[in-house]
């Protein structure tokens, strides 16, 4: 599991394939009553990136994305992504965890349409964490884990909040990487690659 961070460059075009993913298991009688099985508890995502040029040469934006795929083998490796839309990079004052008087580390989460908490794989910046609305000083984030642990458990029915940017945990969804050079020194191609479920 690698901490590499996917390049941003600035050949990538509009639009931005986004697809989120659940697991169902849906069994269906001979009366067509359904009994059906959600496998997962928050969803993964599918990400299309399309590059209308990659440079070569004194640029590297090829090099970055080929490089990239070539240390992650694959699918085999993980890296991290930044999602250039705040609604899926950014938390403000979103809701982790509640204080039990026991738990001490606490995974941070991201709140989408105030409906589904889903937990967050990095941070890309500084968080903020508060207890009640009041900031902790009390406490040390591991950036990489996207994990908050407290010097002291916070108390029964305290509400945890956080704000900072996030990151997440991707994977690329095939062995291959297939680009087209139309000029010299430019290419162009498709990228993909899907969220990875976390261990909580």
């Amino acid at each position: 599991m690698s901490n590499l961070l996917y390049p941003s460059l600035p050949g990538l075009s509009w639009p931005i394939g986004r697809t989120a993913l659940y697991s169902t298991h849906v069994q269906t009688s001979t009366s067509g009553q359904e009994v059906r099985l959600s496998n997962w508890a928050y969803a993964r995502y599918k990400y299309n990136l399309s590059y209308e040029f990659l440079r070569e040469g004194s640029k590297t934006d090829l090099q970055q994305i080929a490089g990239l795929f070539g240390r992650m083998r694959g699918q085999f490796d993980t890296f991290l992504f930044s999602d250039p839309d705040p609604a899926f990079s950014l938390a403000v004052n979103q809701t982790f965890g509640v204080g039990d008087g026991v738990t001490t580390v606490f995974r941070l989460a991201r709140n989408y349409a105030a409906q589904v908490s889903e937990p967050v794989a990095a941070c890309a910046s500084e968080a903020t964490v508060f207890i009640n609305g009041a900031v902790s000083a009390a406490c040390t984030v591991d950036a990489n884990a996207g994990t908050v642990t407290f010097t002291a458990a916070p108390a029964l029915g305290a509400v945890l909040t956080w704000t900072g940017s996030y990151l997440w945990r991707c994977r690329f969804d095939k062995d291959e990487l297939a680009t087209e050079q139309f000029m010299k020194d430019l290419w162009k191609g498709q990228v993909s690659f899907i969220t990875c479920k976390l261990r909580t």
